[in-house]
């Protein structure tokens, strides 16, 4: 049975599912991203998402000086700095803080980054959904309406 949410009862959920995980998996197509988080003791998380950014995109093109390479001349510019965050926090950094901003999921780490899970996303039925380990869908937002599996793992 599927229950809508408020934005603060799916910030609540997903605090509760990802405070203190890790991810150890990311998988990167042109059109979303999958993410598997997993805790010390506890299970595993997998995150899809449509649209993946982080809030100070601009603070990273602008320290990133001189590479060998032009890093916008890309086909999606804006998600190489979205990897360079994710790999800066990959098997290491925690998730240590989660909020629900006008349906953007804010997923904040450790080291203090911000991973940024976007709500509004043209041309799709779903913007980001969490699944169990063995792919269970338990929350799904919808351009900013939240949706819970209710009786998920």
């Amino acid at each position: 049975m599927i229950s809508q949410l408020s934005s603060t009862e799916a910030q609540s959920h997903i605090l509760a599912m990802l405070s203190g995980c890790s991810i150890n998996k990311v998988c990167y197509f042109i059109t979303g991203w999958e993410f598997r988080l997993i805790g010390e003791d506890g299970p595993e998380y997998i995150i899809h998402a449509t649209d993946v950014s982080v809030p100070n995109k601009e603070q990273w093109w602008g320290s990133i000086k001189n590479p060998p390479t032009n890093l916008k001349d890309t086909n999606e510019p804006d998600d190489t700095i979205a990897a360079l965050s994710v790999f800066t926090v990959i098997n290491k950094w925690p998730v240590s803080g989660v909020t629900i901003d006008s349906g953007i999921l804010n997923l904040a780490f450790t080291n203090g980054c911000v991973i940024q899970l976007l709500a509004t996303v043209e041309n799709v039925e779903w913007s980001w959904q969490i699944a169990s380990e063995n792919n269970k869908l338990i929350l799904t937002c919808d351009g900013g309406d939240f949706y819970l599996n209710v009786g998920s793992d």
